[in-house]
């Protein structure tokens, strides 16, 4: 799930700096530079680790700067497609469910991706004025010949929830064309806050599932029982 990525870079140390130690100055613009930031086909960066390469500095006219290439390993959230972990929703909507790490919220339960005949949506959902969805309990057979209805576990918000993750996907943000700043609201100019009507998707998606046994709402399915003196021993120490 996390991983060191070794990245090249060429960091400025402007003249406030100077009274700085030159590895504290350069670990300190890198931090500002990448951490809680998406960089393209790596994955999120947490902090810089450490330095492990810095070049002589360089003076180039015009900035009063010395300039140093440097190497360094950065820590970066990078799940492999089929890892499983857990996380908390955020919110729900008929066509997803979002998940938060805490330190990464761009994770989404597609509706579409789950079975019709396991997962409903319902709108009505006393417990989320939003709406919520549900997962249909299984049943045997028995209960199946005489016509129960299934139990149905919703997902609420800030319910925790283990997936599994399916895929991942980069987007890279263009400049679009031009668009009206402002709107005639009986007779009245007004301005169109920005993004409004826009969904604006984010530079890291990641796409899961919670359609496999084991997988869903943490409260679904029981604790596993510790087994003899040694595993008591493990959760006590």
């Amino acid at each position: 799930m996390f991983v060191l990525s070794k990245i090249k870079d060429t960091v400025p140390i402007f003249p406030m700096e100077f009274k700085l130690e030159t590895h504290v100055a350069i670990t300190s613009y890198l931090h500002k530079k990448y951490s809680n930031k998406i960089l393209q086909q790596v994955g999120f960066c947490m902090a810089v680790w450490d330095l492990v390469e810095c070049g002589d500095g360089k003076v180039r006219w015009g900035d009063g700067a010395v300039w140093y290439k440097v190497i360094f390993n950065l820590l970066v959230f990078q799940p492999v497609i089929g890892e499983v972990f857990v996380g908390k929703v955020v919110s729900s909507t008929p066509d997803r469910i979002r998940v938060s790490l805490g330190f990464f919220d761009d994770i989404y339960i597609l509706a579409s991706a789950l079975p019709p005949d396991e997962f409903i949506y319902d709108p009505d959902e006393p417990e989320q004025p939003t709406g919520a969805h549900h997962w249909l309990v299984p049943q045997d057979e028995e209960d199946a010949a005489e016509g129960l209805e299934r139990t149905r576990l919703p997902i609420l918000n800030s319910d925790l929830i283990r997936l599994r993750l399916t895929s991942t996907k980069f987007q890279e943000h263009e400049p679009g064309p031009p668009r009206e700043r402002t709107r005639v609201v009986d007779g009245i100019v007004e301005d169109i806050p920005i993004g409004e009507g826009e969904e604006v998707l984010p530079g890291w998606l990641l796409e899961g599932t919670i359609a496999e046994q084991g997988l869903g709402c943490v409260d679904w399915w029981p604790a596993p029982e510790e087994e003899g003196d040694e595993a008591e021993d493990m959760v006590v120490g």
